[in-house]
């Protein structure tokens, strides 16, 4: 192949395409050609479970069907269902439940912060929540106030 490029590389005109299409692999180093497998997607039915169980728990929705949901993941991993009883027990179940099944992507600062238990379960300021508004939002609006500790 190294004699190959060295020899088309100084024909004049052509073009890296040209180039790529003329370069031939020795016919040994050819594999048997496949059939490609079909494209799979997989998608995990666990966030929108979880979604639903939250959308139902921070507006008072039904116990048992918010039980439902939390306890489809509990089944699925192998677990007893949960044991909580009312709305705030069942939010804290769904905490849980989103911390275990999301662990190491990222999700549990957010989900913190959503449910404003950030300050209470890290120990942390509220201001330590916020997020600098950039400069430039600040020099585009003068009326608007930078958050608190920035």
């Amino acid at each position: 192949i190294v004699n190959q490029l060295l020899c088309i590389i100084g024909q004049p005109g052509l073009d890296i395409d040209s180039i790529v299409k003329s370069i031939k692999a020795p016919a040994a180093a050819e594999a048997p050609k496949a059939a490609a497998p079909a494209a799979t997607a997989f998608v995990s039915s666990t966030p929108q479970t979880l979604i639903k169980a939250e959308a139902l728990a921070y507006t008072n929705g039904n116990l048992e069907e918010i039980k439902t949901n939390i306890n489809v993941i509990r089944t699925r991993a192998g677990l007893a269902g949960t044991e909580a009883e009312d709305i705030e027990s069942l939010k804290l179940a769904i905490e849980n439940e989103r911390r275990h099944e999301f662990a190491y992507e990222g999700q549990r600062w957010q989900d913190l912060i959503r449910t404003k238990r950030a300050t209470s379960v890290l120990g942390i300021d509220e201001n330590s929540t916020l997020f600098p508004i950039p400069l430039s939002e600040m020099q585009t609006n003068k009326l608007m106030k930078q958050n608190p500790g920035y």
